[in-house]
């Protein structure tokens, strides 16, 4: 079976990749940013949910064919397609060159991960096949995976899994022919209580430098990943991926402290994929760079003892 983080670069091969989730770690999710060139995409059988969004208005159109179904829909802002897992298409037509847009495949394995389905393959096919969706909470889902796919935060991949259990619920829910059944409002309203909150925070405190996911987190509190981040956000006021991202870059402030570990380390020690991401992020955090924040705490330390030669008077 195609992976999912090939599965994009096998369906448009011709097409400019601007930017990907490949790397990342992200589970069951993969996101990609491409450019198309006007002209026809070959169909391939797909493996995996795909989410199309256009992130500008375009002209022409996108023509997709699919037996006796004929879609042909204008390319504006925030236009949406749905091709459900297993889906022939028989072929795709792009009147005209397009710049930006946004592709979200999530695994058939994700469509197990909600309470209530049993069925893989049945669950996944239940999706429809739709162009021209006009669904402003897919789009907001989208436009925040793709936010991090640009701007990298200590806790993406947390974030991203998130999202993805959220838009694919959602999904299924508004669109397929049996909504999922076993996702009740009362029990995702509850709270954690104190031994497994604080099981899950020794967990995170003790795993700040190694990939963790939300099903890593729901295991240790023993919930399943959807209720599990409500109820972290119901008792503490704040998602599980906005906790650990505070908790990284807390914990990269330390490591700073150490004039023999580079910045470069440290951002890899912190889960980020690469020095540019950790900067950005660690500057929204603290108002400083890394290297000026090492600066200031080396210049500070420096300044202690000239401070305390003089108090050996005081009583």
């Amino acid at each position: 079976m195609t992976s999912l983080q090939t599965f994009g670069g096998q369906k448009f091969p011709v097409a400019a990749l601007l930017a990907s989730s490949a790397g990342r770690s992200w589970s069951g999710i993969q996101a990609e940013l491409r450019a198309h060139p006007q002209g026809e995409i070959l169909p391939v059988e797909p493996r995996h949910m795909e989410i199309t969004i256009a992130l500008d208005t375009m002209p022409g159109y996108v023509q997709r064919r699919a037996g006796a179904l004929c879609q042909r829909t204008p390319v504006h802002r925030g236009t949406i397609w749905f091709c459900p897992i297993g889906f022939k298409e028989d072929d795709i037509l792009l009147s005209a060159s397009l710049s930006r847009i946004l592709h979200l495949f999530i695994g058939a394995e994700m469509f197990i991960a909600l309470d209530g389905l049993r069925s893989e393959n049945g669950a996944a096919r239940d999706i429809p096949y739709l162009a021209d969706i006009d669904d402003e909470l897919v789009r907001q889902l989208a436009l925040r995976v793709l936010q991090e796919l640009e701007h990298e935060t200590a806790a993406g991949k947390l974030l991203v899994e998130q999202i993805a259990t959220a838009l694919l619920t959602h999904v299924h829910c508004s669109y397929a022919g049996h909504p999922v059944a076993a996702l009740s409002r009362t029990s995702a309203r509850g709270r954690l209580d104190s031994k497994r909150l604080a099981r899950v925070m020794d967990f995170m405190e003790s795993h700040l430098e190694q990939a963790l996911s939300l099903t890593d987190l729901a295991e240790v509190a023993c919930l399943s990943p959807f209720h599990f981040a409500r109820a972290f956000k119901e008792t503490i006021g704040v998602p599980p991926h906005r906790y650990l991202s505070e908790r990284r870059l807390a914990h990269a402030r330390t490591l700073l402290d150490d004039p023999s570990r580079s910045i470069a380390d440290v951002a890899l020690a912190c889960c980020f994929s690469s020095q540019a991401s950790f900067t950005r992020a660690f500057q929204r955090s603290t108002g400083m760079t890394p290297g000026a924040y090492r600066a200031a705490t080396a210049s500070a330390s420096l300044q202690v003892p000239a401070r305390t030669a003089g108090n050996s008077n005081i009583r």
